[in-house]
C-alpha cells in the first residue's frame, strides 16, 4: 500500500464554528447507563456503529466503511440517551467529565461529533482525537490544513473520499499509514470550548457537498429528532401504555427504513423482509427502496431459510403489489408488470 501526501488535493474549505448539538430532544429516546451493548445510529445515507461503553465509532456510507476506531482520551462512556441518529454520552476520565454528542445526519453521507464540559463544568484539559479514514484502500493520498484533513483512496478499483474537519484548529495533527490500509489521524486540541469533528466520504463531489452542509448542525439535528417521531411520518405508532413495547414499534420501524434507504439492509431475502416491515407499517418510501434493491437482482434466485431459492423479480413484484395496495398508487404495481417475462403475463 502507498500513502502520501499530495497538495493538489486542496483542503477541506473554512467554515464558520459548527453549530452547538445537544438542543433537540428526540422523542424516541433511551436513556440508561452505559454497557458492553453496540450501538447503531443512521441516516438516509451514513450509519455510525460503535459500543457504548468505549465509542470506538465506525462509519458506514451505504454498506461501505469509511472511518473506523474514533477515540478520545476523555475516558469511558457511563450515561448515555441513545436516539436512532443520535446519541449522547457523559464520559468520565481522570481530569472529570465531558459530553459527548454523536449525530448521523439525516439525508446526507455526514456524521458530526461534538465534545463539551457538562453543565457549569470545565473542559478537563486538552483534548486528543485519533480515528482511520479509510481503512482497507490502497495507494491513499491526503492532505492536512488547518482544521481539515482530505484524503482519496482506492477499494476494489472504485475512488472513495473522506474528509475531515475538528474545529477548533487542532493545535497538533499527526498522520501515519494504517495497518490494513488507510491513514490513522491523530489531533490535539488545546482550546477551551466545544470541540467537533465534522465526517464526510462518498465520492469527491459528495464529500464536499456534505461537509459544506456541516454549518447547519443545528437544523440537522432537529430534522433528526423529527424524524424519530414516528407521527410525523403517518405511519404506524401504538399506544398501549406500555413505553417498552409502544417504543419498541417505532424503533423497529425507524431501523427498517435507515437500512433500506442508505441500501444496507443485507441480504436479497433480508431486504425483501424489511420491505415487507416497512409497508406493514404504512413506510412507502422504504418499501419503495427494498423494491429497488431487489429489482437490481434481475430474476438471479435468492436463497430462501422457507424453502427453495425465490426468483429476485417474484419477490419484487410482491411487495410493488403490497405497495400500490398502501399507497393507492398503481405505479409500483405497474412497473412491476411492465418487467413480467411475457410469458408470464401471456398465462395470466
Amino acid at each position: 500500500m502507498t500513502v502520501r501526501i499530495d497538495p493538489s488535493l486542496g483542503s477541506v474549505a473554512p467554515q464558520a464554528a459548527p453549530g452547538a448539538l445537544g438542543l433537540a430532544e428526540p422523542a424516541l429516546a433511551r436513556p440508561g447507563l452505559v454497557g458492553v451493548a453496540p450501538f447503531l445510529l443512521e441516516g438516509e445515507r451514513l450509519a455510525i456503529t460503535g459500543t457504548e461503553r468505549h465509542g470506538d465509532h465506525a462509519f458506514w456510507v451505504g454498506g461501505r466503511l469509511v472511518a473506523e476506531g474514533l477515540a478520545t482520551d476523555a475516558g469511558a462512556g457511563v450515561n448515555l440517551v441513545a436516539a436512532p441518529a443520535s446519541l449522547r454520552r457523559e464520559l468520565l476520565g481522570p481530569g472529570g467529565s465531558l459530553l459527548e454528542l454523536t449525530l448521523a445526519v439525516p439525508t446526507l453521507p455526514l456524521a458530526a461529533v461534538q465534545w463539551r464540559a457538562p453543565l457549569n463544568g470545565r473542559r478537563p484539559g486538552a483534548l486528543g482525537l485519533r480515528v482511520v479514514l479509510l481503512p482497507g484502500c490502497g495507494e491513499v493520498r491526503y492532505h492536512v490544513l488547518g482544521e481539515g484533513v482530505r484524503c482519496v483512496g482506492y477499494a476494489g478499483g472504485v475512488e472513495l473520499a473522506a474528509e475531515l474537519r475538528v474545529h477548533p484548529e487542532p493545535s497538533e495533527w499527526r498522520v501515519a499509514e494504517a495497518a490494513g490500509g488507510g491513514i490513522e489521524v491523530r489531533a490535539s486540541v488545546s482550546a477551551e470550548g466545544p470541540v467537533t469533528l465534522l465526517l464526510s466520504a462518498g465520492s469527491r463531489a459528495a464529500a464536499d457537498r456534505a461537509m459544506a452542509a456541516g454549518a447547519h448542525l443545528t437544523a440537522h439535528e432537529l430534522r433528526a429528532a423529527a424524524d424519530a417521531d414516528a407521527e410525523s411520518r403517518d405511519t404506524l405508532t401504538v399506544s398501549t401504555g406500555v413505553p417498552e413495547l409502544d417504543h419498541g414499534v417505532s424503533w423497529a420501524a425507524a431501523r427498517a427504513r435507515g437500512g433500506l434507504l442508505r441500501g444496507a439492509s443485507g441480504s436479497a431475502e433480508g431486504a425483501f423482509w424489511a420491505g415487507l416491515g416497512a409497508v406493514g407499517v404504512g413506510d412507502a418510501t422504504a418499501g419503495q427502496a427494498a423494491v429497488d434493491a431487489l429489482r437490481c437482482l434481475g430474476s438471479g434466485s435468492v436463497p430462501w431459510r422457507l424453502g427453495s431459492p425465490v426468483p429476485a423479480d417474484a419477490l419484487a413484484t410482491l411487495l410493488a403489489a403490497r405497495l400500490t395496495l398502501l399507497s393507492g398508487d398503481p405505479a409500483a404495481a405497474l412497473e412491476a408488470l411492465r418487467l413480467l417475462p411475457p410469458e408470464a403475463v401471456a398465462a395470466r
